[in-house]
């Protein structure tokens, strides 16, 4: 990977890297505020709020929210807007919906189709949780057709210079969520489903096929200190293990990119984390000549670059036991928000 396409993969990483929002709030998207997210407030002040509602059900014009502490400024999260009622409302009684496969990260920051995680969260969704899911193999057909879909993408790419991507990369537009995504992904696929179950990687894994010229594998034995560094600070953040349930309607009519919104779903949230996050933030852009020859300088120290490698791993290791946390918050969330009456729920009101 040369030092171009290393820098827009840098890019992508930081535009999804959350909620519409880059480094803890650092820069955001014209998202609604709440008081119970992290856009626009300041982390302390974050962490107070969720504190004062710890194993409350919450509500305000945008949603329902449900945080469970487990642990000091370690907190469990649910989240339900307004905006996606119609969708979800049904989701644990007769509502359908379709997952988008796993993608995980290799040891050389290369994503990969995780077949194997695929299956077992398709059966955490469907026998655990209860929801009602299209065929698996619709999985596997959306492999297929977010690779095709990065081929045309990859046309464009080639015609612009990678001006374009790199644009709506940072934007938001995230490039595999655009006007055309319902048209030549969803539309494809679907019968009567209503939502989707969104997976973090998916828009990076659409960009590494584009950069790996449209091939479905990538090869790259990355050395880059600034790629594993980033890499790291993206899964140490608790919002790339989130489980968002996205409204297929919201992706039918889009007239610009949809990559960037607030999200329904389970998740978890740690201040240390984002503490950590914000930092590495900082020294990448508070005094942006001076970070630059840094990262120069540091780029071609070998020991540094190996250093940086083992952090990104140490990270990486940590995936089962973080993604383990975003489910368990599904379990609770859907009982307690089921049982306060925004989702229909039989089943949850013969056990509450």
């Amino acid at each position: 990977m040369n030092k171009k396409t290393t820098v827009l993969f840098i890019i992508v990483i930081l535009a999804i890297s959350g909620c519409g929002m880059i480094a803890g709030g650092i820069v955001t998207l014209n998202l609604p505020s709440s008081k119970y997210s992290r856009i626009d407030k300041g982390i302390d002040e974050y962490y107070s709020t969720i504190n004062d509602i710890d194993g409350v059900v919450v509500k305000d014009k945008l949603g329902t929210y449900y945080h469970k502490k487990i642990d000091r400024n370690l907190f469990l999260k649910f989240v339900m807007l307004n905006e996606d009622f119609t969708a979800l409302r049904h989701i644990l009684s007769s509502s359908y919906g379709i997952m988008e496969p796993v993608y995980s990260y290799d040891e050389n920051v290369n994503l990969y189709l995780n077949w194997k995680e695929t299956e077992r969260r398709y059966k955490y969704f469907t026998n655990e949780l209860g929801l009602k899911l299209s065929p698996l193999n619709n999985s596997m057909e959306y492999h297929k057709l977010i690779i095709a879909s990065a081929k045309d993408m990859l046309d464009i790419h080639r015609k612009s210079g990678g001006f374009a991507i790199g644009f709506a990369s940072f934007s938001g537009e995230n490039g595999l969520y655009n006007p055309k995504y319902f048209e030549k992904i969803i539309s494809k696929i679907i019968k009567n489903e209503t939502y989707i179950i969104s997976n973090t990687n998916t828009p990076a894994y659409y960009f590494q096929v584009i950069d790996n010229d449209g091939a479905e594998k990538a090869l790259h034995k990355r050395t880059s200190a600034a790629t594993f560094n980033a890499i790291a600070n993206d899964l140490m953040l608790p919002n790339h293990y989130s489980i968002n349930f996205v409204p297929i309607d919201y992706f039918m009519h889009l007239s610009k990119g949809g990559g960037s919104r607030s999200y329904s779903g389970c998740s978890f949230t740690s201040k240390e984390a984002e503490t950590k996050q914000a930092e590495f933030f900082t020294d990448y852009t508070a005094i942006p000549y001076i970070s630059a020859i840094n990262m120069v300088i540091k780029e071609k120290n070998m020991a540094y670059q190996k250093k940086s490698k083992q952090r990104y791993l140490h990270e990486l290791n940590k995936y089962k036991s973080r993604q383990g946390l975003a489910e368990e918050a599904c379990k609770i969330g859907f009982k307690e928000i089921g049982l306060s009456g925004f989702i229909e729920s039989q089943r949850l009101q013969v056990n509450k």
